[in-house]
């Protein structure tokens, strides 16, 4: 006797901002956009070369689509100094930028 199992099999839905934010990934955009960063300076805790990088992230991730409320930053002792994440929620993977 064989038996036969059913699996139901669900496909994901085609999400175009999804696509739209997939369409940006080229090698010409990665390359300036790692050369606008590094040219923002180094970005040590409390500098404005670091807040400067914190506003242009915002800025990139607005340009994608993402809205200011899906932005979260959170505080956390760290050593002697206060420290933040800075992350965006699912559906995107989370970026976290030590402030």
């Amino acid at each position: 006797m064989a038996s036969l199992a059913l699996q139901s099999i669900e496909a994901q839905s085609f999400i175009q901002a999804y696509q739209d934010r997939a369409n940006m990934v080229t090698q010409t955009n990665i390359t300036a956009n790692l050369q606008a960063f590094a040219n923002l300076g180094v970005k040590t805790t409390g500098s404005q070369a670091n807040a400067n990088a914190l506003t242009w992230l915002k800025d990139q991730y607005t340009s994608y689509g993402y809205s200011a409320s899906q932005m979260a930053e959170d505080s956390f002792p760290m050593e002697t100094e206060h420290q933040k994440i800075w992350s965006l929620p699912k559906p995107a993977h989370y970026t976290l930028i030590l402030l």
